[in-house]
């Protein structure tokens, strides 16, 4: 298994709250459809220790591996979602961070 953490802001413009319904009525079902992906959650980013927010979205999802996300990244499923994704999400500013848990 592989847990990846994606970061991104907003557009300009976009408003959250569209962005939240897009996110549970779209986004969230058909990723969590896909076959690879064991989990899926996002987190809209509402504060900080530090100064200003680097980002407005987290989102972490386990999947079988990094490889396996690249396959189900590719599918025509997730191009048409991440085509809608667009809408809202600012494209330059995603990070992708791969995690490996301590134990």
């Amino acid at each position: 298994m592989q847990r990846l953490f994606i970061t991104y802001r907003l557009k300009a413009g976009a408003v959250m709250q569209d962005f939240w319904n897009y996110s549970k009525e779209k986004d969230q079902p058909t990723v969590k459809a896909q076959e690879g992906v064991r989990s899926f959650e996002v987190y809209e980013i509402v504060g900080t220790d530090k100064g200003s927010k680097e980002f407005d979205i987290i989102e972490d999802v386990l999947v079988e591996s990094d490889e396996k996300w690249v396959e189900i990244t590719n599918r025509d499923q997730m191009k048409k979602n991440s085509a809608e994704w667009g809408r809202y999400g600012d494209e330059a500013s995603v990070k992708v961070f791969i995690g490996k848990r301590i134990v």
